[in-house]
């Protein structure tokens, strides 16, 4: 993509040049790498939006089950290497998502953060959004990176999430 007549992808861009385009373009770093991402007919907003929504599940997941089931639509299908869950409401997907912190907390588990992530779109309506995810300990330090992909849908103007799917970390969209 050509932004300010400099060529960069997202991917092979080099991390020392992302300040430089961000101050170029104005943009802050949320900004800057929605618009990395964004594919031909798709705008800046979207891309925001889909990271926002995203950022929003990981904000609430460690806190409140609710409203991280509200950045889910209905239905939302669960995928692991070994299972595939369909859960038809957001009351269903809070009861998965408090029984999965409940496995994760045991372990140290305090938060989430978004690592490294793409943003494929499918149509003006349908994306994937691949993300290397980064939990911590409540003292900050990492306790492990978990890639996901998450099948994303504009419904009724807001970006929800429709499936959630385990993915390798080598297997994640570039």
């Amino acid at each position: 993509m050509q932004v300010l007549g400099i060529t960069h992808s997202l991917t092979m861009m080099n991390i020392r040049k992302l300040p430089e385009l961000c101050r170029l373009t104005g943009l802050g770093l949320l900004g800057v790498t929605a618009l990395l991402s964004c594919a031909h007919g798709q705008t800046l907003e979207d891309g925001k939006q889909i990271l926002m929504c995203v950022q929003g599940y990981y904000d609430a997941y460690s806190k409140d089950s609710k409203v991280a089931a509200s950045f889910y639509g209905e239905p939302v299908t669960i995928v692991s290497s070994n299972t595939i869950r369909v859960i038809p409401t957001q009351e269903g997907m809070e009861d998965y998502l408090v029984k999965s912190l409940a496995n994760l907390k045991p372990l140290g588990y305090a938060y989430s953060g978004i690592g490294e992530y793409h943003i494929k779109y499918l149509n003006p309506t349908t994306a994937l959004f691949s993300v290397m995810a980064m939990r911590y300990k409540a003292d900050g330090t990492e306790q492990m990176r978990a890639g996901y992909t998450y099948l994303v849908r504009k419904d009724k103007g807001d970006w929800k999430i429709f499936a959630n799917i385990a993915t390798d970390n080598d297997k994640l969209l570039k």
